[in-house]
């Protein structure tokens, strides 16, 4: 699957970073600053869990833009 992205998805209120891509040969990351953006989708989740009663420790899962196999969560925008 060419240009599939990868996400890491707050699963309080469903909004993703994307975290990866491909382009049919492995994912990369295209984002400067990984890191620091990162830290902040997380600081911008910090009481996601509390209104949805997500705990915490699993606050985060990862998405899909397209989901080939049945058991992989695909991100709806």
């Amino acid at each position: 699957m060419a240009n599939n992205r990868m996400y890491l998805v707050c699963r309080g209120c469903n909004k993703g970073f994307m975290i990866g891509k491909t382009m049919l040969d492995g994912y990369y990351t295209s984002q400067e600053d990984f890191e620091h953006k990162l830290n902040e989708f997380y600081s911008l989740h910090d009481y996601c869990n509390i209104t949805k009663e997500v705990n915490s420790e699993n606050q985060f899962e990862l998405a899909y833009e397209t989901a080939v196999d049945e058991d992989v969560k695909e991100l709806i925008f």
